[in-house]
C-alpha cells in the first residue's frame, strides 16, 4: 500500500474543495447563530404606541346644567335600533336638530365627549352620531363586561379625523384614532371602532397582577405581560408565542385573514365578529373546535353585549371560507 508523503503538497483541485467545504460550514454556522439570536419583530398592525396618536381639536359642545335626559336616551335607543338594521350615517330622521341632540348628548355624557378630538370638516350632523356611535358602543361593552377594569376608564382619547391616505383605525393601550375619510356607513365606522377598542380591551382594560413577567407574549419585544394577563388565555388558543402560530393551526382557527397577522389583530378581529357579527361567528365556531374556544372566551368576557345584527347575512355563507377583514362583512 502506497502512503503519501504529507510534507507532499496536496493537487489544487483538492485544495479549492476542502476550502469550498470550510466556507460552506463556516457560514453555515453563522447562519445557525443568527438564526437562533435573531428577534424576530412583532407582524406590522394597527396596534400603535399611544405617543403615536397626536391630538386634534377637542369636542367643544358646553354641557349644559339643564338637558332632557330621556330625550338622550330614546334618541341613543333609535340610533341602536337603526345600527342593528344597518341604515348609513346620512340618515335625516337621526340627525334632524343635530346641535340640539349633540348638546343634550354631550350634557349627559360629558367625560365622554371631552375624551373625543377630531380633525378635519364634519357637519353637526355627522359631530352627533360619531359621538353617539362611540357612547353606545363604550357603555354595551362595559355594561356586562367582566373583568375589574372598564372600556370608559380606560380610554383617554378618541380621536376622530379626516385623511385620504391614512388607513382607517389605529389605537394604543387607551388612545384610539378613526379616519372617517375611508368609512362609508355608520355600520362600518361602529365595526371598525370595536375592532380599534378590541386592541384598547386587550392591552388596557385586561391587566394581571402577576409579578412574574410571560416571555413568550412581550409588546414590542418588552417582557411586560403579567403571566395572569387574561389575554394570555386568547392568545394561547392559536399560538406558541408572540411571532409564532401553533404548527397544527389552519386559516379555519381563524375569524379572517387579517386575524392571522398577530396576536393583537387576532383578538381585535374576534373581538369585531363578537359584537357586530355574533351570528355568523357562532356558525364558525360550530364547524372549528378553535374558533369555538375564541367564541366561548368572548362568551365569558362580555356575557350578552353584541348588537349581533347579522342572521340575515348568513345565507349561504359557507364556514369553509374566510374574509380579510371582518369589518367589512356588512358594508360590502
Amino acid at each position: 500500500m502506497l502512503i503519501r508523503d504529507r510534507t507532499t503538497p496536496l493537487p489544487s483541485r483538492q485544495k479549492l474543495a476542502m476550502i469550498g467545504q470550510f466556507l460552506f460550514w463556516l457560514g453555515v454556522s453563522f447562519l445557525g447563530c443568527f438564526l437562533l439570536l435573531r428577534k424576530f419583530p412583532t407582524p406590522r398592525n394597527d396596534h400603535l404606541h399611544d405617543d403615536q396618536i397626536v391630538q386634534g381639536q377637542q369636542t367643544s359642545r358646553t354641557p349644559q346644567v339643564t338637558y332632557d335626559k330621556a330625550q338622550v336616551q330614546q334618541d341613543l335607543a333609535q340610533l341602536t335600533q337603526a345600527l342593528l338594521g344597518n341604515e348609513h350615517y346620512a340618515a335625516d330622521e337621526f340627525t334632524h336638530g343635530a346641535a340640539n341632540k349633540l348638546d343634550n348628548l354631550c350634557s349627559a355624557y360629558t367625560d365622554l365627549c371631552k375624551k373625543t378630538s377630531r380633525e378635519g370638516t364634519y357637519t353637526l350632523a355627522d359631530q352627533y352620531l360619531y359621538q353617539a356611535v362611540s357612547i353606545i358602543l363604550i357603555t354595551m361593552v362595559d355594561k356586562t363586561l367582566v373583568t375589574p377594569g372598564r372600556l370608559y376608564d380606560t380610554l383617554s382619547l378618541l380621536k376622530i379625523y379626516q385623511n385620504t391616505t391614512d388607513r382607517r383605525g389605529s389605537s394604543g393601550h387607551t388612545n384610539v384614532k378613526i379616519n372617517t375619510e375611508k368609512i362609508t356607513s355608520l355600520r362600518e365606522y361602529r365595526e371598525v371602532l370595536s375592532h380599534e377598542f378590541g386592541h384598547t380591551i386587550d392591552l388596557g382594560v385586561l391587566q394581571g397582577n402577576s409579578r412574574i413577567k410571560n416571555k413568550l407574549f412581550t409588546e414590542f419585544g418588552k417582557i411586560i405581560r403579567p403571566n395572569d394577563d387574561l389575554s394570555l388565555v386568547f392568545y394561547k388558543i392559536s399560538r406558541a408565542d408572540e411571532t409564532t402560530r401553533k404548527a397544527n393551526a389552519s386559516f379555519r382557527d381563524f375569524v379572517s385573514g387579517y386575524a392571522m397577522k398577530g396576536v393583537y389583530e387576532d383578538f381585535a378581529e374576534t373581538n369585531n365578529m363578537w359584537l357586530n357579527h355574533n351570528a355568523l361567528f357562532k356558525s364558525l365556531a360550530q364547524d372549528s373546535e378553535i374558533i369555538a374556544r375564541k367564541y366561548n372566551f368572548f362568551q365569558k368576557l362580555y356575557g350578552t353585549s353584541r348588537f349581533d345584527a347579522d342572521e340575515d347575512m348568513l345565507g349561504n355563507r359557507s364556514t369553509q371560507t374566510r374574509v380579510w377583514d371582518s369589518t367589512k362583512i356588512g358594508n360590502s
